[in-house]
Order: structure tokens, then sequence, then C-alpha cells
């Protein structure tokens, strides 16, 4: 803003200017009025032309009245808001996962617990297919003997493949799924074995959150191309198909669902002569790593 000489300076001169350009028209008889006005337009342009830095926009002040006004008019019926309750009331924070924003880290953490790879009730799950590789040790132990690990081994080994489809779940416990094998024993025997079978699988238990587990029972048949040696050792009455019947227990990490470990019992078994009446059987204790997809 103009200070008051200033004003007084720009006001008085050109009044002055014009007064005595009055009295020099009257005297000469020459009118100067043209020059004057010029010269006092000229004068008032420098008045409104700021001389210093430009001042940032003006923005009014808020009023604590102003802050606690509502934007916009309640619905009819309802009753305003205290103006504290306006000033200080935040909106609900919303949780991460409803708002699709990925954690800290960046991906989406699996789930640790069973659904990471068999899912809920109804369809065959996320991770429906897996493939298997596993080797095995011959013993010439029963069935009891080994799962009171009191287990006698034999010098006879297997590697083998297998590739595992799962069905479909009942209830949030249960699958059942189909396999295929394909095996090469070696050392004692040497010959190939060919198993197909039906599994059902349970998978809900209370340290999920920790390991995922899952045990299943197999049932199918299995042929060999010649007949198994540790079978005649045992029984000479033996065929080369008979039944096959597994037990497996599997362990995932939950972060990790892709890759599991198992571990299986690979039974051959006449089932007590039911297979052309053959009565021998072999065991094998199995290790295997899975990839779930």
């Amino acid at each position: 803003m103009l200070s008051f000489p200033s004003v007084i300076r720009w006001t008085a001169v050109p009044l002055l200017l014009l007064t005595i350009s009055g009295h020099a028209t009257h005297a000469t008889g020459i009118d100067h009025t043209d020059a004057v006005m010029e010269s006092m337009q000229s004068a008032l342009s420098s008045m409104n032309r700021p001389t210093g830095a430009v001042p940032p926009a003006y923005t009014p002040a808020r009023t604590p009245a102003y802050r606690d006004t509502p934007a916009s008019p309640p619905a009819y019926g309802t009753a305003p808001l205290p103006a504290q309750d306006i000033r200080t009331r935040a909106p609900d924070a919303v949780p991460t996962s409803q708002q699709g924003v990925p954690p800290v880290g960046g991906g989406v953490q699996p789930e640790p617990n069973w659904r990471n790879l068999y899912g809920l009730a109804g369809g065959p799950g996320p991770r429906p297919w897996s493939v298997m590789v596993f080797g095995a040790a011959g013993t010439s132990s029963d069935i009891a003997s080994i799962f009171t690990f009191d287990a006698d081994f034999v010098d006879s080994a297997l590697a083998g493949a297998a590739l595992n489809r799962r069905l479909f779940k009942v209830t949030r416990h249960f699958a059942f799924e189909v396999e295929g094998q394909i095996v090469r024993h070696f050392r004692k025997q040497d010959h190939w074995e060919f198993n197909g079978l039906v599994l059902a699988r349970y998978f809900t238990f209370p340290w999920d959150n920790y390991i995922d587990t899952s045990f299943a029972v197999g049932n199918g048949i299995s042929f060999a191309t010649s007949t198994p040696e540790i079978e005649r050792d045992d029984d000479k009455r033996t065929s080369q198909l008979l039944n096959f019947l597994t037990f497996e227990l599997d362990f995932t990490l939950p972060q990790y669902p892709a890759w599991t470990l198992s571990t299986r019992l690979h039974h051959r078994s006449s089932i007590f002569g039911t297979f052309f009446g053959a009565r021998a059987g072999s065991n094998f204790l199995a290790t295997g790593l899975k990839y779930n997809f």
C-alpha cells in the first residue's frame, strides 16, 4: 500500500500543474489542458503498477466457525453433529486386505494352512496336480513291524516317478485322487514295475499353520515285468500282477506350497491268494519330493 506522503505527492502535483496551466492559458491564450491530462493519466498508471515483489494471492483465513461448519446441510430428519465431533472424528480405518493393497514386502503372502494346497470343499483345489520322484529301500518285515519302527532291510531298492491328480473334495477334510507310477528295481531285483491306484487323503491337522500335513491311503493294481526276487524268497507262490497298497504322509511348508516332502509305504500284496492263488508280497519304505501345480 502507498504511504500518505506518496498519495499527497501523486495528487497534489497534477493539481498544481493544472492550476498553472489554467493561468498560462489565460495569459498566453494557449490551451495546455491535453498535456496536463496525459501527465495525470501517466501518474495514475504509475500508482497502480507494483514496484516491489508481487505478494502472494490473498487467501481468507479459515476461522474456527468456518472449520466447524459442515460442507453440506444434514439430511432431513437427522440432527447435525456437534462441532467437536466434526473436528476430531476420523474416518473408520479400512483393513489392508479390503483395500486390495498387497502387504509390505511385495506380493501376496500365502495363507498358512491347508487351503494352500486343497482349498475349500467342492472342486479339486488350487493345485490339483503333482509330480513326484522317489526312492525306496526294501524290507523283509510286515506292515505291523514297519509301523512300530522295527523293520529289517534287505539289499533291494527302487526309484520311481508318480503323476497324481486330485479329483474332488468331500467336506473340507477329505479328497480323492488318482495316481500312476513308473518304478525301476535294482540291486537284488532287476525289473520294471507299473502301478495305478486311487487315494483318499485327509488334510486338516491342528498344526497346519506351521507345517501343512496330509495323510493318504491308496489302493490299486501293480504289474511287474518279471517275478520279483524278494517275493519269491517270501513265498514261491507269487505273481507279476498283484494288488498295490500305499500309506503316505506328506509335509509342506505353508510359505512354499509348491513343494512337498513325501514319505510312503510301497506294498505289493496277493490279498491272501486273491490274485492267482499267490501268497507272497513285498514292502519298500520310500521318500520323495513332490512338485504341486
